[in-house]
């Protein structure tokens, strides 16, 4: 509703925004060697991204990628984002 000195006014629109239901978030790892593939497990989104943190931020988009990391082996710890929208 919108009003002011000369009077108001009222637009309703039945059905204007339809929300959808909300992604829901899963992933899995598999590590070979140095490559490490990321695969989302996950349903209803529209758009998923992968962000790996090593000699600067790496952005990867897809539901499975593969990066290869510079150095492998138990001891390197690396983190990583897992993004997914639906709009």
């Amino acid at each position: 509703m919108a009003a002011n000195s000369v009077g108001q006014s009222t637009i309703t629109k039945n059905n204007y925004i339809n929300p959808v239901s909300s992604p829901s978030t899963g992933f899995t790892i598999e590590v070979n060697g140095n490559v490490v593939t990321v695969t989302n497990t996950g349903t209803g989104a529209t758009s998923t991204e992968w962000q790996i943190q090593e000699n600067g931020l790496q952005s990867l988009s897809g539901n499975s990628v593969s990066y290869t990391f510079s150095t492998n082996g138990t001891s390197v710890s690396y983190t990583h984002l897992y993004l997914i929208q639906n709009f």
